[in-house]
């Protein structure tokens, strides 16, 4: 049998039509983001998520381990990542003093800089390239779609991100005012 044959007949079930559909076009988003990002001199795509889950933080720290699963990074990935980000003076590295073998990766003053400077960029390119492309009634189903993946799979701090209504958009830089946060978008 051919090999396209057998590719035709793996994906016509529409749910895993949908699987290839969602890996694809998050690829492909995700690379023009980066791309967008590198030509405006902001921080690379793969630093983002990072800084905002310490950035969504009230003291604007994780422990190793909680930033790993709120950035879905294997723990080796994500040191070698805060080694590069506390490089770059965008976060550093604090030991645990009630727990002497672990550490947090704190966001420094750069760092949220960094993250509110590459914002209008990753913002423009998710709206040029994604949203403008769903409807709200779109946009809904997409969302309830995937929180339902989600609440079957992902982990309890995973699933309370989207149960509190995050976003990419990140938060002021005072986090001692909370309540001042940037516009937030529909999910």
């Amino acid at each position: 049998m051919p090999e396209s044959t057998v590719a035709r007949r793996t994906l016509s079930n529409p749910q895993h039509v949908a699987w290839r559909l969602l890996l694809t076009t998050h690829a492909i988003v995700t690379r023009r983001v980066d791309v967008a990002l590198k030509a405006s001199h902001c921080i690379p795509f793969e630093w983002y998520d990072v800084l905002m889950a310490l950035n969504d933080e009230p003291d604007h720290r994780l422990r190793m381990g909680e930033l790993a699963d709120a950035t879905l990074l294997s723990h080796s990935g994500l040191s070698r990542r805060v080694k590069r980000l506390t490089a770059a003076g965008l976060i550093r590295r604090e030991p645990n003093e009630k727990d002497g073998r672990s550490f947090y990766a704190v966001l420094t003053k750069r760092g949220r800089q960094a993250l509110l400077d590459a914002w209008p960029i990753y913002r423009e390119v998710i709206e040029s390239d994604f949203t403008q492309h769903l409807t709200e009634i779109n946009a809904s189903q997409v969302n309830r779609t995937l929180d339902k993946v989600l609440q079957a799979v992902g982990s309890p701090r995973q699933r309370r991100l989207y149960q509190d209504q995050i976003t990419d958009e990140p938060r002021t830089l005072k986090p001692e005012k909370r309540e001042n946060l940037l516009p937030k978008r529909p999910l």
